[in-house]
């Protein structure tokens, strides 16, 4: 359920394209969402001057993400390993 829910979730974002926005400009504003979460949402009104309605489909791929994560979280059982590949190899006793 919370995967179907993502996948609509997803595709309600079509208003970006009906509202003369490009491909490239709707994948970014999901990939923003995703990744960053309800804060993206209130970024990308302000870089791209979005309106109401795609602002709603965006709270909503929020929410099906969140849903759909933990969901995932249960799903998973024993160790998880995480890499942070974050570091700033430059600074004193990073990698080299």
């Amino acid at each position: 359920m919370a995967k179907e829910d993502l996948i609509k979730a997803v595709n309600r974002l079509g208003v970006v394209r009906r509202n003369g926005r490009s491909r490239k400009v709707g994948l970014a504003l999901v990939l923003m969402v995703l990744i960053d979460g309800r804060a993206s949402v209130r970024n990308a009104a302000e870089t791209f001057g979005l309106e109401r309605e795609l602002l709603e489909a965006l709270g909503e791929l929020h929410d099906a993400w969140r849903d759909y994560l933990e969901v995932l979280s249960g799903l998973v059982k024993g160790q998880v390993v995480i890499i942070d590949d974050t570091a700033d190899h430059n600074a004193p006793g990073g990698r080299t």
